[in-house]
């Protein structure tokens, strides 16, 4: 019985391994004749990968659904009353509650004014529904939220108010007699199923004031053989999410929207299609939404094959660090594990200068042709970055009374430095560049890169979820993409110093200085791997010098915008890109 810690993760002491969270109920281990663990009970750390809640995150109200589906639809809502309570509860409600909850949320700084149910329409047997978000700060957002009810039968083998659907509840419901689970569509193994066999088939499905596209690309026949078959397996929660769909198809779900052509769809069609590169998740084809014949599109999903794989180069590099308090420091760089991971860097570093050159080929038309680098785009990326430095340092300003006292010293050091910042900035930028501007993946870091065999997977080519689409979609230099690499090297290094300095801070100390050797020796590997493949080729500056001047300029940027990504979201880590910052100046 440990109800006492209940919320805090096991770790298991001598192989750092990661256990589920502690619930209320009895802990259930199995442990041979005369074995032991030895946990630390961490409020920190991170759930094994493989983990799955079964909780629901809410306190669960209850909603009357008398017509179904149809009590959610406004004209049968305004003229009756309980359908009218109904609509009321969840939009008043469940929803402001809910929302806040999910990982996808972009919104947790602002103040959530009120969620309004705008487009929704009963599709087959579920209900897809745009929801529209207004914040305290005038702010509106629309998110995409299919619901699924799962209704109870009976059958006691399986609950859904204590299976895997309970994590994805937003609310009990009842009709008539039966009652049931509101439930986020996305834990519907037949919703899954069919927007992937309607992908397939192609065509359209009108909505109450719009119409869903189902566009298939060239790839479905290949990658989907017979059609969507085998289990479902959730992908975890992000700001989007996902599904696998046995071992061939991965759908993919935008929760938060913005009209526009998402850059995935692009630049997976362009990948796959025009100018092929195989070290990428093909694409399938995709789901969008028109609100009338001559609107602009709004991707809602995507369907990607499937790639089998060690997981992604984040999580093999954290468990790859985890291991260094276990071992000599002075043999750390001679163990073949290592070796075999700098190995992995140097492939790294080869396959994105290969993406680069890939993108980089004529073909795709006007919103993919590569074109020079002008002085006048030099002079804009500087204004921009000196932009989000100052907005960078207002915010952290902002915050400075809320953050624990091991981030206001950094933080208080960066915000004295605001002049040398911009000078920075300035300094960095060149004159000219002899390179081209092509489109680029946009949000490129460790996380984003999948492990399969002894090569790499590059994944997500929809650029930083927190800018607008039609930034995510211009053509910019390729190098923002390599800054994105050395910005997660720097993070991975800096992570597991801090997760070291909370359990066990002798080795902390001891262990600062070759973690820091190992992030400059991996970002020298990768960046030297990147600068031999891509030299040559229109995508590599002319002078080695302005290549590094604008590698450190997009470094920077890169480090301003994690700053304001942490303080809006865990501000107990801003610690790591504002002494990233720090180092950088």
């Amino acid at each position: 019985d440990l109800a006492r810690f209940q919320g805090r993760e096991p770790s298991e002491m001598l192989g750092q391994t990661a256990f589920p969270p502690i619930g209320e109920l009895p802990y259930l281990l199995t442990l041979p004749g005369h074995g032991f663990y030895w946990f630390l009970l961490s409020k920190d750390a991170e759930a094994p990968r493989w983990h799955e809640e079964w909780l629901p995150a809410l306190k669960l109200s209850t909603l009357v659904l008398p017509e179904g589906w149809r009590s959610l639809q406004p004209r049968l809502a305004e003229r009756r009353e309980p359908t009218s309570r109904a609509l009321t509860l969840l939009q008043d409600r469940v929803l402001p509650e809910y929302l806040p909850t999910r990982r996808w949320y972009a919104a947790k700084e602002s103040g959530l004014r009120r969620v309004r149910l705008g487009e929704r329409e009963q599709w087959r047997d579920w209900l897809l529904t745009l929801l529209q978000v207004e914040l305290d700060d005038g702010a509106s957002e629309t998110y995409f939220l299919p619901l699924t009810v799962f209704w109870e039968t009976g059958d006691t083998e399986h609950d859904h108010a204590t299976g895997p659907e309970a994590a994805a509840a937003l609310a009990r419901v009842r009709r008539h007699a039966t009652p049931g689970l509101l439930c986020d569509g996305l834990a519907d193994e037949g919703l899954v199923y069919a927007l992937a066999e309607a992908i397939g088939e192609g065509g359209e499905a009108p909505l109450d004031n719009g119409r869903l596209l189902f566009e298939p690309t060239a790839a479905y026949a290949d990658l989907a053989e017979d059609g969507p078959a085998g289990g479902v397996r959730q992908s975890g929660e992000g700001s989007n999410s996902g599904a696998i769909l046995g071992d061939r198809l991965f759908l993919k779900v935008y929760r938060r929207l913005r009209q526009g052509l998402n850059p995935e769809v692009e630049l997976g069609q362009f990948l796959t299609e025009v100018s092929p590169f195989s070290q990428i998740v093909p694409l399938a084809g995709s789901i969008t939404y028109r609100a009338d014949a001559d609107g602009e599109p709004t991707t809602l999903a995507v369907l990607q094959g499937y790639v089998p794989n060690q997981g992604d180069l984040w999580a093999f590099t954290l468990e790859l660090l985890g291991r260094l308090g276990d071992e000599r420091v002075d043999e750390w760089h001679s163990d073949p594990a290592q070796l075999s991971y700098a190995a992995l860097v140097d492939t790294l570093g080869r396959r994105i200068a290969e993406l680069h050159r890939a993108l980089a080929q004529p073909g795709g038309g006007e919103a993919f042709d590569p074109e020079p680098i002008t002085g006048d785009d030099l002079a804009a990326w500087r204004a921009q970055i000196q932009d989000e430095a100052r907005e960078t340092l207002a915010r952290l300003e902002r915050h400075l009374p809320d953050l624990d006292a091991s981030v206001q010293a950094p933080a208080q050091r960066l915000l004295e430095q605001v002049d040398t910042l911009q000078a920075r900035i300035a300094a960095l930028t060149p004159q000219a560049t002899g390179a081209v501007k092509t489109r680029i993946h946009g949000d490129l870091h460790l996380g984003q890169v999948l492990v399969v065999e002894n090569d790499v997977v590059v994944i997500d080519f929809e650029g930083e979820p927190a800018r607008p689409l039609e930034e995510r979609r211009a053509k910019h230099s390729p190098l923002v993409d390599v800054a994105g690499l050395l910005r997660s090297f720097d993070y991975a290094a800096a992570s597991v110093r801090e997760r070291m300095a909370g359990e066990h801070p002798a080795d902390a100390e001891r262990l600062a200085e070759p973690l820091a050797q190992w992030r400059d020796d991996m970002s020298r590997r990768v960046l030297d791997a990147y600068r031999e493949a891509a030299s040559g080729s229109a995508v590599w500056p002319e002078s080695d010098e302005d290549a590094e001047g604008l590698i450190r300029l997009f470094t920077l940027q890169k480090a301003l915008y994690e700053i304001r990504y942490e303080l809006g979201n865990r501000p107990q880590w801003a610690a790591i890109p504002i002494e990233g910052t720090l180092a950088l100046l």
